[in-house]
């Protein structure tokens, strides 16, 4: 007997020959012997195994490849319903600002009209109290009117400083009091000159109401009281100064 190990997958050819006791050798006789290969390293195997690998690669792949698209999808629709959302809000918004605009714009038109219509009142009576004056001979009346008719005027001139405001232009207080004063002066007839040391306080639009009033009240008498009918040089001296706070 014979034993072989480790051979490879194959065909092969066993030649026997065998001699008896007197060394006479016979003929050679042969055997063919065909080794296969394990089932697992067969070709049919091998190729096999690469379809499935293609096989499993390929599904991984879709698989991965539908859940990606149905993430998209998902994203996608969130990205247009938050656009949706955005967009109504933006109209919404735009709407909102439309309307404030348009009451803005309705606000100012109606502040304007009365404004316009508040000054026309003020020429008014301005105008009544001094045809009223020139039918009228009693002295003390017609000084009790032309003190009237200073107060409307200083009125109607605080009434146009807070229309300047409102209109979001500023005027100081130190112009607002020089020019209510020169006007005043002016508007009494009389060669009295003016100056003025004025440091400019800011002051809120009710202040300044009672401001142009005292002044009134100040400038009329300085005028009515101050001086006398032989005085030449007649001056009228503003100052105004911050204390503390």
């Amino acid at each position: 007997s014979t034993t072989y190990t480790n051979l490879p997958p194959g065909s092969y050819r066993f030649m026997v020959r065998g001699s008896n006791n007197e060394l006479i050798w016979g003929d050679i006789e042969q055997i063919t012997v065909i080794i296969q290969s394990p089932w697992y390293e067969t070709t049919a195997f091998r190729a096999g195994m690469a379809v499935l690998v293609l096989l499993f690669a390929g599904g991984a792949f879709t698989y991965k490849t539908y859940e990606q698209r149905k993430l998209n999808k998902r994203l996608q629709r969130m990205v247009n319903e938050r656009t949706e959302e955005l967009s109504q809000t933006n109209n919404a918004l735009h709407q909102s600002l439309e309307v404030s605009q348009m009451q803005k714009e309705n606000i100012t038109f109606l502040m304007q009209e009365l404004n316009h219509r508040v000054k026309n009142n003020i020429q008014l009576i301005t105008s009544l109290i001094d045809i009223q004056s020139f039918e009228i001979e009693d002295e003390d009346i017609q000084d009790k009117l032309r003190i009237l008719q200073s107060r409307v005027f200083t009125v109607s001139k605080i009434h146009d400083l807070l229309n300047v405001r409102q209109e979001g232009n500023s005027e100081s207080t130190a112009v607002f009091i020089g020019n209510l004063t020169s006007d005043l002066i002016a508007f009494s007839g009389q060669e009295i000159s003016f100056s003025s040391d004025l440091e400019n306080v800011a002051l809120p639009s009710n202040k300044l109401s009672y401001l142009g009033l005292v002044l009134n009240e100040l400038s009329t008498n300085s005028i009515k009281h101050a001086f006398t009918t032989e005085q030449t040089d007649k001056t009228i001296r503003v100052n105004l100064y911050k204390k503390g706070d």
